[in-house]
């Protein structure tokens, strides 16, 4: 098993890489209250940035898909946030139990539309991190 400081370093390197937009302070108290076991818990950081003009149907389209993933069994977790620094960037936060509930909700028709829905409002391609808990 890893120890702290080198999970600790491979943590700060892929959200620093999926430029999530929170304080560096917030991240440090969620750390701390991740329990130190082995899991099998995923979690899913997705940063969507917006076409200028499509901001508000993107966040529409999203929040419905974070409603439907709620409600997905095995999903701890689904939450949208907008960047205070930069106002067409989204980011998508979930926990999944294990890779058989994220599986789940990749095969769900929700998950499809929402790639579907997505496309044309975005300025980029969507950028994921899949970070699994050891």
């Amino acid at each position: 098993m890893k120890d702290r400081s080198t999970i600790e370093a491979r943590l700060d390197e892929l959200l620093q890489g999926a430029h999530f937009p929170v304080r560096p302070e917030t991240l440090e108290r969620a750390w701390h209250l991740t329990p130190t076991e082995p899991s099998t818990e995923i979690l899913v950081i997705v940063t969507f940035r917006a076409k200028p003009g499509q901001m508000s149907e993107l966040e529409e389209a999203a929040r419905e898909f974070v409603v439907a993933a709620r409600q997905l069994e095995g999903g701890l977790f689904s939450g949208l946030y907008r960047s205070p620094q930069d106002p067409l960037t989204l980011t998508l936060v979930e926990r999944f139990e294990d890779q058989s509930a994220l599986d789940r909700h990749m095969r769900e028709s929700y998950f499809q539309r929402f790639q579907i829905a997505q496309r044309p409002l975005l300025s980029q391609p969507a950028e994921a991190a899949v970070l699994h808990r050891r």
